[in-house]
């Protein structure tokens, strides 16, 4: 195998891992994960949204169910979530759904638009949290404070609530091992003494307080931060901001989720996408090199074919010599087509568009098939075309 090929092969052997990490993080994920068309017909879904659902499996939640729409109790539910992901990009509903059983369960779910090259709406990306317990609890308002509390406190997410000026008032045990703290005591005590100082760009809170002041929100807020112990994870945020009815900040309330293994993920992909491009430039620059070399023996053959070609008196040689000639012809004119193909690539030639007839090209194929065609006892035939083609 020589070197082009070799990279080429580490190239995709990189791509495959980097793939097989991101189906990994769907098909495990503890979220109901999907993908629609804008249709609403499946594309993709992972077990943990089947599960949620009542199916045994996710493909016989795709093979089931031909219309997402159908699985929503309130008629229209899923075209207006559709509606508003498309103005805003993403949108976020509370949802109640029909199992498989009929029965019915509660879904706070998230839709994302990701649109086409053309910019039309390409497909939807979802993600499905199973909230029925939250809303049997807010049918209990006896029950609701102690729950919630048990639901913030046992959540994997990082919550967190901190006045205007940064300073922590509250947080779960799960921000508090984010962030590489013993207890919420000492966390507290370092961050409102010195400031939240986690971030590694330092400009990063002051760009969370400008976001979140344009639509008292912030999703998908993502920054590399250091713990405590000096390791860097990427994080994930989604806040919002309570005023009081004058408009003045009361609080701000927030989630960090650890983003780190997708972040790894996506550079890995990086780095794939570059060695491949490394491994095409390098074909590129290999093809340009030998297309001397790779001409010649074309040249050394026509030669040879012409110094044939007049030792032949009888009409059945010259008819062959001019069919080898044609074949070579053929054989020329491929192989310059690749080392064209080579040389647009590096970006040293511009392409010139012509008109020309299709009458030729068609004869041309005529004449270098017909003998295949014969030798099999067929006949090839074809229509003459006047028509031009740019």
């Amino acid at each position: 195998m020589d070197s082009a090929s070799s990279n080429s092969a580490g190239a995709e052997l990189k791509r495959s891992d980097a793939g097989e990490v991101y189906e990994r993080l769907f098909h495990r994920s503890g979220v109901g994960l999907y993908e629609t068309d804008p249709e609403g017909r499946f594309l993709r879904a992972n077990k943990s949204l089947a599960e949620m659902l009542g199916w045994p499996s996710a493909e016989a939640l795709l093979a089931e169910i031909a219309d997402m729409g159908a699985i929503y109790l309130e008629t229209g539910l899923r075209a207006r979530m559709l509606a508003l992901a498309e103005r805003d990009g993403q949108t976020q509903f509370l949802a109640a759904v029909r199992r498989r059983d009929g029965s019915p369960a509660w879904v706070s779910e998230t839709v994302t638009l990701a649109r086409g090259p053309d910019g039309r709406p390409g497909s939807y990306f979802g993600s499905m949290t199973d909230v029925g317990e939250l809303v049997r609890l807010r049918e209990a308002p006896s029950a609701v404070e102690s729950g919630y509390r048990d639901l913030v406190e046992n959540a994997s997410e990082g919550i967190y609530r901190s006045d205007a000026k940064g300073r922590i008032l509250r947080a779960n045990p799960a921000f508090v091992r984010l962030l590489g703290y013993r207890s919420e005591q000492e966390m507290m005590a370092s961050i409102n003494d010195k400031g939240f100082r986690h971030y590694v760009e330092a400009s990063r809170p002051f760009e969370f307080r400008r976001q979140i002041a344009l639509s008292g929100r912030l999703s998908n807020f993502e920054s590399e931060i250091v713990r405590v112990d000096g390791e860097r994870i990427w994080v994930s945020e989604n806040a919002r901001v309570v005023r009081t009815p004058p408009g003045e900040v009361l609080w701000y309330e927030g989630s960090m989720l650890d983003i780190t293994d997708r972040r790894q993920a996506e550079a890995r992909l990086r780095q794939a996408q570059l060695a491949a491009e490394r491994t095409n430039q390098a074909k590129t620059r290999f093809l340009a090199a030998a297309s001397h070399d790779l001409r010649q023996p074309y040249q050394a053959m026509r030669l040879l074919l012409h110094a044939l070609a007049c030792r032949q008196t009888d009409p059945q040689s010259q008819a062959l010599a001019r069919r080898l000639d044609e074949a070579m012809t053929t054989g020329e004119n491929l192989l310059n087509a690749l080392l064209d193909i080579s040389t647009l690539e590096g970006g040293t030639v511009r392409p010139h568009l012509a008109s020309f007839s299709i009458g030729s090209v068609l004869a041309r194929l005529h004449g270098e098939f017909a003998p295949q065609a014969a030798a099999r006892g067929q006949t090839l035939r074809f229509i003459s075309s006047t028509a031009g083609v740019h």
